[in-house]
């Protein structure tokens, strides 16, 4: 059984991201989809699946709707 999402600790340490996500203002971490996307990206769904609220976070939201919209990962998680 999972026991429930700490989300006080995921608000106190996404907050401390905040400045730096916001400075991104591209698709990906680094410009084009790399290997930090594919790490990063595991810990933000995974996180939001888990029950983490993103409300806060709209920029991280969307980036992982675009992760979970690539065609790679729709077919990795059909499979």
């Amino acid at each position: 059984m999972l026991r429930s999402w700490p989300t006080a600790g995921f608000s106190r340490t996404a907050s401390g991201v905040r400045p730096l996500w916001a400075e991104f203002g591209r698709e990906y971490i680094a410009g084009d989809f790399t290997i930090a996307d594919t790490i990063t990206g595991h810990a933000v769904i995974m996180s939001r699946r888990l029950g983490a609220d993103f409300g806060n976070f709209p920029n991280l939201s969307a980036y992982a709707d675009r992760l979970e919209a690539r065609p790679a990962f729709k077919a990795a998680e059909a499979a």
